[in-house]
């Protein structure tokens, strides 16, 4: 569980590590929330790992560095990943879903689709419990994946263009989650494709990895 950092003209890299609940992700997640988003403080109790890097290059020029998130690999969860640096007053931020289940969500203004199947080998998952939720934090449906690994929910959306997101929670930690707008480089455009929203129009499939990062 490595990542990636870019730097200019810095010496040194400091990061902090940091469990995400439900409560805090589906804030963070929401298009509207984008002050909570930059503000975004996680409590101090949620802290897994704080650490630093020696960052080395020449002087205007583009570096690159990779690190391990952990000794040993993470359990399954959201975490929120803070990266700054001495005398910089930027903070990269970002949200990491580590997980074994891979969701793809599809859904229309009325009914939505969950498969869920193992990040591994793809072959689906039955009885995995599911949570939906709307942009606002408020629950749409809940229910289990069947034995093809679907679960489907009729939902009431209140905006047309609302996303949708999907929960798996595994003795009160989140296991699994992804977003109907968490789409980069899987968006009908990406591929040339015409895209429209309406009554019978349904979302782009879109499914966590590893370890996504928002």
């Amino acid at each position: 569980q490595a990542i990636f950092t870019t730097f200019t003209n810095i010496d040194r890299i400091d990061y902090k590590l940091s469990k995400v609940d439900r409560a805090d992700f589906l804030t963070l997640v929401s298009p509207s929330n984008y002050k909570a988003w930059a503000n975004y403080q996680p409590k101090d109790a949620n802290l897994v790992r704080q650490w630093s890097q020696a960052a080395k290059s020449s002087l205007n020029v583009t570096g690159l560095v990779s690190t391990t998130l952990s000794a040993g690999r993470l359990n399954p969860g959201v975490y929120f990943l803070q990266a700054t640096a001495p005398g910089v007053s930027q903070v990269a931020r970002h949200l990491l879903v580590i997980t074994g289940l891979n969701l793809t969500l599809k859904h229309t203004d009325d009914e939505a689709l969950v498969w869920v199947t193992d990040l591994a080998s793809g072959k689906p998952i039955a009885n995995v419990s599911l949570a939906l939720f709307d942009p606002n934090a408020n629950a749409l449906a809940t229910g289990k994946s069947d034995q093809e690994g679907l679960f489907r929910a009729k939902i009431r959306l209140q905006g047309a263009y609302d996303n949708v997101y999907a929960v798996s929670e595994a003795s009160g930690q989140i296991v699994a989650a992804v977003g109907s707008d968490w789409s980069s480089g899987i968006s009908p455009w990406d591929f040339n494709l015409p895209s429209a929203r309406g009554g019978q129009a349904v979302e782009h499939a879109v499914a966590d990895g590893d370890a996504d990062a928002r």
